[in-house]
């Protein structure tokens, strides 16, 4: 196919060999061009607004048949106008780069009403983007979600896989440098992680691997709500380490906050635990909980056998006692390495698989932060993705 133009209303298409579209034409002019000549150094005007009308009704223009025309066009315009931003306000002013996708959101979803849909990943990738660098993780997440949404919907048409779309990259930490949040977002989350596991490994011997995480877990479909779980999780620990390294936790609220934090990441390994121990055993669905599932690892793992130690006699072989209500006290014992079965001191990797099982079922049972989530966190968190790590190699 020979490359070529085609007009729909005020805008020009440009068609690339491989029949996608490459470029966008405003009134003769680049489109970027013609966005950045309507923002004022006070903000956005109404000629701005009718550069974004004028595109979207070229969309309506396009044949129904002709789905992925529509949706490039929608992806285009998007990019220019994060290129139009930059272009006039730079990327330093976070708070205000927010605001700008939120009055973009409300103008195209007020369009849409009386017109069509268009598909907005694009634009939820940036306000995703955008939250990211004002700190604010969970609306972050929602808007990277609304657009992995959108590309699971528009994708198809595009004859490629959603989860190769750029939010969803972003979301699973994959290293792939085509991605335009790979170096901001992903590299640095990905880097904390794999000194996590490094530790793990000194810990444990273990020879897993970030491409075993990889493929476990990041790439596997099957755990893609646990892994939103994770993924969320994780990068609020990492966005307030800063805080944690300089102290700054001494209070209530970042007992509560921290405790709640580190029980999804528990609750991650709960369920993996469940998969990989639970799902085909005829234990009733209702009965299946994180007891039985850590019974079964310690099985795996050698630690003890059904004749030496049935299920219903588990529990009552460690030391401290799971039974025991004074969680610090516990929690530091295993931290420290001191705690036992049948007399004898636990391997790492089960220990800290019990830490965040005893952590796990404290904070799902009691709104109660604890002196230990902050005076100890460092070894907690290092602990929780130990037993995070486990649970992926058991997979």
């Amino acid at each position: 196919m020979q490359p070529q133009w085609s007009k729909y209303g005020q805008v020009a298409v440009h068609i690339d060999p491989n029949g996608s579209i490459d470029a966008l034409a405003y009134k003769g002019s680049d489109l970027l061009s013609a966005l950045v000549t309507t923002i004022a150094p006070l903000g956005l005007t109404k000629q701005f607004w009718q550069v974004i009308t004028d595109v979207m009704d070229s969309i309506t223009l396009i044949p129904r048949n002709n789905q992925k025309h529509r949706i490039e066009v929608g992806d285009k315009l998007f990019e220019r106008l994060f290129g139009a931003y930059q272009v006039h306000f730079g990327l330093d002013n976070p708070t205000r780069l927010t605001d700008y996708w939120y009055q973009i959101n409300r103008f195209v979803i007020t369009w849409e009403k009386n017109h069509v849909k268009i598909h907005k990943g694009t634009l939820y990738y940036w306000l995703g983007y955008a939250n990211l660098r004002s700190g604010n993780v969970t609306a972050a997440y929602i808007s990277f979600h609304n657009a992995i949404e959108e590309d699971k919907h528009s994708y198809r048409f595009l004859n490629k896989p959603y989860a190769n779309s750029p939010a969803s990259l972003t979301m699973s930490l994959i290293d792939i440098p085509n991605n335009a949040l790979h170096r901001a977002v992903v590299i640095p989350i990905r880097t904390e992680l794999s000194s996590l596991l490094t530790n793990y490994c000194v810990h444990t011997s273990s020879s897993l691997a970030m491409s075993d995480i990889d493929n476990k877990f990041l790439k596997e479909s099957r755990h893609e709500h646990i892994k939103i779980v994770f993924t969320e999780a994780f990068h609020s620990l990492y966005n307030i380490r800063e805080l944690i390294r300089s102290g700054l936790i001494e209070n209530d609220y970042s007992r509560l906050r921290l405790g709640n934090l580190l029980f999804h990441l528990c609750l991650v390994v709960d369920q993996l635990l469940h998969y990989r121990y639970l799902r085909h055993t005829r234990v009733r669905e209702r009965d299946r909980n994180m007891g039985k599932a850590v019974y079964r690892l310690c099985l795996n793992s050698k630690l003890t056998t059904k004749k030496k130690c049935p299920e219903g006699d588990f529990f009552k072989r460690f030391n401290p006692p799971v039974s025991s209500k004074k969680l610090g006290k516990a929690l530091t014992t295993l931290l420290d390495n001191k705690g036992e079965f049948d007399g004898k001191v636990l391997p790492y990797s089960i220990a800290s698989v019990m830490v965040a099982y005893r952590l796990r079922n404290f904070v799902a049972h009691h709104i109660q932060g604890e002196s230990i989530f902050v005076k100890r966190y460092p070894d907690l968190y290092a602990r929780v993705m130990d037993s995070f790590f486990v649970a992926v190699e058991k997979l």
